[in-house]
C-alpha cells in the first residue's frame, strides 16, 4: 500500500459470520484486502465449504481506526491489512457483505474478470496475476455493491 495512508475501504473474502481460525480469535485478528477482486478471490476459495455462504465483506476503514494495524507476509502480493479485533467484531462494524455472483456480476459489468477457479494451491498465482484497481476504480466499485449489501 502507497504510505501509511489506509484506502477508504477495505474487503474481506470469506463465508458469512465466519469467526476466524484458532489464531484469528485468541490473538485476535482479522485479515482484509483493499483490493475488492483479491477479497473475491479468497471467497471463491472458501466457496466449496459454503456454496450459498462465501462473500466478500465491505467496511469503511474510517469505522475500524481504533484497532491497530497488522500485516503479514503477503501483504504486497494480497493487498492485506490486518487489524487487530476478532473476526466476528470486523462483521459488526461492516456496511455489509455480497454475495460472490453478484460481485462478479458488477466487476464483469467494470470489465474485470472475476471467474477464476480457485484454490490453495493456485491463490497466489492469481493474486499475483490480478491487475492493480486505482482508488477512484474502488470506489465506482463500492458505489456499485452498496445498493446489494446485506
Amino acid at each position: 500500500m502507497p504510505g501509511n495512508k489506509l484506502p477508504d475501504f477495505v474487503f474481506r473474502g470469506t463465508t458469512i459470520n465466519y469467526p476466524g481460525n484458532n489464531n484469528a480469535i485468541q490473538l485476535p485478528y482479522t485479515c482484509t484486502s483493499f483490493h475488492p477482486v483479491k477479497a473475491l478471490w479468497f471467497a471463491l476459495e472458501c466457496l466449496h465449504l459454503q456454496p450459498d455462504g462465501a462473500v466478500v465483506y465491505v467496511a469503511r476503514t474510517r469505522n475500524l481506526t481504533d484497532f491497530k494495524l497488522i500485516y503479514n507476509h503477503f501483504n504486497r502480493l494480497e493487498n492485506e491489512v490486518g487489524f487487530a479485533m476478532a473476526p466476528v467484531d470486523f462483521y459488526a462494524r461492516c456496511e455489509g457483505y455480497i454475495h460472490l455472483a453478484d460481485l462478479q456480476r458488477i466487476l464483469a459489468t467494470n470489465g474485470i474478470d472475476a471467474y477464476n477457479v480457485v484454490r490453495k494451491d493456485n491463490l497466489t498465482r492469481i493474486c499475483r496475476e490480478t491487475p492493480d484497481l486505482d482508488a477512484k476504480k474502488i470506489v465506482t466499485l463500492v458505489e456499485q455493491m452498496l445498493p446489494l449489501l446485506r
